[in-house]
């Protein structure tokens, strides 16, 4: 176990916390719109190849450069894993899913992940039955997700519906990813960890990419200067600091209070989105966005203060 499994979670007003909440709050309400705009001239696994590939090798050559030890082969399968649902299955539904959807409605629909965790953790991990305010979360949270995913159907250019249930699906693997990371053995630094999780994750989308055959699809003429920009701001600001800070709230508060992202990601998202790519909601599409952030309200509002879990690592 790591020894801070066994310690209370830390203070939210400590400034590393609200530092690192501010990081995953700006910066990946803006990764929606930036993959969108990547990925329309990078193929979407090509584009999180480099995207977790470059900042997974940079992190890794600087913390080896400091003589941080490098991960064992039992750190690297768990790195596979957590890399592999958090990075290539969630991350790479999400970027699939945008070819046809709004980056607003993918963040407000991955904004359901806080409702997945609690329950993963009632049904999965045996963290107890919910509460009051957390059942009514739950309950609230899927029915605002229906009624968002059925609204595919109601607006011209929404996108077909199998990229809404695609974000759903990427919504819950992400859930279930986060929780996993936290009982696997992971190397004493938590940034070599992050590196790992990276590499491991870009490695997936290379093998996906390569049999898609997208490196085949790229025209390096056609590269627009929007899309460069847009990778080079997911590389740095998207994974190397974002990322990072979420790993690092995991592994030092609560699940509820890492993902309390998800109800500001969709603000910046639906705000970027209208400023610069002219995206709109339709009336359904607004009720369905305040029943989601009213339900993971209500979960965060119950479980804020609970501690990390404590399981013996395999």
């Amino acid at each position: 176990m790591k020894n801070s499994d066994t310690q209370n979670t830390k203070s939210i007003l400590s400034i590393p916390v609200i530092a690192s909440l501010l990081s995953i709050y700006l910066f990946w309400g803006a990764t929606y719109l930036t993959m969108k705009f990547a990925i329309e001239t990078f193929p979407p696994y090509v584009m999180l190849t480099m995207r977790f590939g470059f900042a997974g090798l940079i992190m890794y050559i600087i913390l080896r450069i400091k003589n941080v030890e490098a991960p064992t082969v039992k750190q690297w399968k768990s790195a596979a894993i957590t890399g592999g649902i958090l990075l290539f299955i969630a991350t790479g539904s999400v970027s699939i899913a945008q070819t046809t959807v709004p980056s607003n409605i993918a963040a407000t629909i991955i904004a359901a992940v806080p409702l997945w965790i609690a329950l993963f953790q009632w049904t999965i991990f045996k963290q107890g039955s919910p509460g009051i305010w957390t059942g009514f979360g739950l309950i609230l949270g899927f029915l605002g997700v229906a009624m968002l995913v059925s609204s595919s159907g109601s607006k011209e250019g929404s996108g077909a519906a199998w990229g809404y249930f695609m974000l759903v699906f990427a919504s819950a693997s992400w859930a279930f990813g986060s929780l996993i990371s936290r009982v696997l053995e992971t190397p004493k630094s938590p940034f070599m960890a992050i590196s790992a999780q990276m590499l491991m994750g870009a490695l997936f989308c290379l093998i996906a990419a390569t049999i898609k055959g997208e490196f085949s699809e790229i025209n390096v003429a056609s590269i627009s200067a929007r899309s460069i920009i847009s990778m080079l701001y997911l590389i740095i600001c998207g994974s190397l600091i974002a990322y990072s800070a979420y790993i690092w709230l995991l592994n030092n508060t609560s699940p509820s209070i890492a993902s309390t992202y998800a109800y500001v990601n969709p603000v910046v998202a639906i705000l970027l989105g209208w400023i610069l790519a002219g995206e709109t909601l339709i009336m359904q599409e607004i009720i369905s966005v305040f029943v989601i952030l009213v339900s993971v309200m209500a979960i965060i509002k119950e479980n804020s203060k609970i501690k990390k879990l404590d399981i013996q690592k395999t």
